[in-house]
């Protein structure tokens, strides 16, 4: 055979794989932001993961209703609420 015969059925090939190529990209989810450059009118994953940490605590355990570890979470959530300007009451 020679390189003329190869050429279609390359190109048939070649082409409906790039259109793939073109369309994966295309539709492909976007990159993060970086928590620095999201605004502050943003939600961020970073950002919320940071506040859920602090009202956990260092070391984060199970908080079920009435124990002491509950009280201890209540107490962090509604510091933080408070200086936030709010005026939580429970």
């Amino acid at each position: 055979m020679s390189a003329r015969s190869y050429t279609a059925p390359l190109v048939a090939l070649a082409l409906p794989a790039l259109v793939l190529a073109l369309v994966a990209w295309r539709y492909s989810a976007p990159a993060p932001r970086p928590a620095a450059s999201t605004p502050a009118s943003a939600f961020s994953g970073e950002r919320a993961l940071a506040q859920l940490r602090a009202l956990l605590g260092s070391t984060p355990r199970p908080h079920p209703v009435g124990s002491a570890e509950s009280a201890a979470v209540r107490t962090r959530l509604v510091a933080r609420l408070r200086a936030l300007g709010l005026a939580p009451r429970v």
